[in-house]
């Protein structure tokens, strides 16, 4: 019985070890930050952040081929956000985690959207972010109107790119960001000729995503 239950140990030792070698097993710790209003000192509740783990591949190696983990949040009244850590999560080695490990994503209507990866790769186990501990500048649309709409197209492009497709349909995880870029893109469009960033696109251009827009609704609300 002994030797049965010693095979077995050392199986699934060996298998852990077999993931973890080939970059399948990820940790990360915690994240924290603040986000105020560029030029002031007024934090920014609202701001909908968004913390992907992103693995990249392809042939250049930059290219979104699925997440480790994504995870939402909102800051509270004084503009401050957590993210928790998390691990062991294990994912297929479909790429590897590089700069987007994770991922920072920003946004809040009225103020240029902000992505931020890494600086660096790293080979680590336990990720962390070069951000954690920072605070983050939005600046407001009203300092650059001519530029909000096509940085917000842009940002809806990168969004498009990495829950969707090629970044394997990843959209439940990010309601609240997908309600709110939406909104923003239908009140932009109605006052100048853009490229449609809606719920409707979305559901339009991916069917193989089974896009459900009256879910996006019911849960991309954050409790006021």
């Amino acid at each position: 019985m002994w030797r049965i239950v010693r095979v077995v140990l050392i199986a699934l030792g060996t298998t852990v070890l077999g993931w973890c070698a080939t970059n399948s097993v990820f940790f990360a710790k915690p994240i924290t930050g603040r986000v105020v209003e560029a030029g002031t000192p007024t934090p920014l509740p609202g701001v909908t952040v968004v913390a992907d783990w992103q693995l990249q591949g392809g042939m250049e190696g930059g290219r979104s081929m699925g997440h480790v983990a994504i995870l939402e949040t909102v800051p509270d009244a004084d503009g401050r956000f957590a993210f928790p850590g998390w691990g062991p999560r294990f994912a297929l080695p479909r790429g590897r985690l590089a700069d987007r490990d994770p991922m920072l994503l920003f946004f809040k209507a009225g103020y240029f959207p902000k992505s931020l990866a890494n600086w660096h790769e790293s080979a680590a186990w336990v990720r962390t972010s070069d951000w954690d501990g920072a605070t983050i500048l939005l600046e407001p649309s009203s300092r650059r109107p001519d530029g909000y709409a096509s940085a917000v197209q842009g940002f809806g492009g990168d969004v498009d790119v990495s829950f969707f497709y090629p970044g394997g349909c990843a959209w439940r995880n990010i309601p609240h960001l997908l309600l709110a870029l939406s909104q923003q893109g239908e009140a932009l469009s109605r006052k100048e000729t853009l490229p449609e960033t809606s719920l409707a696109h979305w559901k339009r251009v991916h069917p193989e995503c089974a896009f459900d827009e009256d879910y996006v609704r019911r849960n991309g609300q954050w409790p006021r």
